[in-house]
């Protein structure tokens, strides 16, 4: 006597086959919105193994740090500026440590050369975000950090584009590591600098563009108990 095989049959959720006893519900697709999306060599590489960018690696002691070959001063930020930006999506060694060395001493001496070059660096960060990287994610929050200190008005030259920066900021807001701050080969955990530093962006980008002289309001209504009735008391006083 042969016995018929049942076979399985997918369904999805909420249909008249899910109803079926040899039905088996199909689970929704596993999101993707935190998976890591790689980026292309980026053009800050191809300028550096060409030798056409002004820096070199500097070995000492305490660490690699880079030697620039003329004065930053004298660098045309137009050109110089979007292009280290560019190579935050960099990873490997060393074309890391040049961009995001290159870009902090750039923004320590650039002055008011920074504040014009806003626009061209809204989509090499865009880039560097978008790939969901949190090394290359805390190297560009602190970079943003820098940036908005770095000169004046910049945080308000910024606010025209924050519909671009703040989207990828937006799936991470929550994402939190259970892990200990250090792992076991003693590097401090990438996905604890992630938070803090995300959370300290927007405190910066915010106290950059907030007024210098806001208008005074005026203070909350302090309320009496009178019997059953709760009556404010006025501490403004007109005049």
């Amino acid at each position: 006597m042969s016995m018929r095989r049942k076979t399985e049959l997918n369904a999805e959720g909420f249909t008249v086959k899910a109803t079926l006893k040899n039905a088996v519900v199909v689970g929704p697709r596993a999101s993707r919105v935190f998976h890591e999306c790689p980026a292309k060599p980026s053009t800050f590489r191809k300028y550096y193994e060409r030798g056409e960018l002004p820096i070199a690696v500097k070995h000492e002691n305490r660490g690699n740090s880079i030697a620039w070959k003329v004065d930053v001063e004298t660098l045309d930020y137009h050109h110089y500026l979007p292009l280290f930006f560019d190579g935050l999506t960099e990873t490997a060694f060393p074309y890391e440590l040049f961009a995001r060395q290159g870009i902090h001493d750039m923004l320590d001496r650039g002055g008011p050369k920074i504040l014009p070059v806003i626009p061209q660096l809204i989509m090499p960060i865009r880039n560097a975000l978008n790939t969901r990287n949190h090394q290359v994610m805390c190297t560009t929050v602190k970079v943003l950090q820098h940036l908005v200190m770095s000169a004046d008005k910049v945080g308000e030259a910024l606010v025209p584009y924050f519909r671009q920066i703040l989207t990828v900021f937006n799936l991470f807001k929550n994402k939190r590591s259970t892990e200990s701050s250090f792992s076991p080969s003693g590097h401090q955990n990438t996905h604890l600098i992630f938070s803090s530093s995300f959370h300290i962006a927007p405190l910066q980008l915010e106290i950059s563009i907030k007024p210098s002289h806001p208008a005074e309001t005026p203070p909350p209504l302090q309320y009496e108990m009178n019997g059953r009735n709760r009556e404010p008391k006025e501490k403004w006083k007109k005049i």
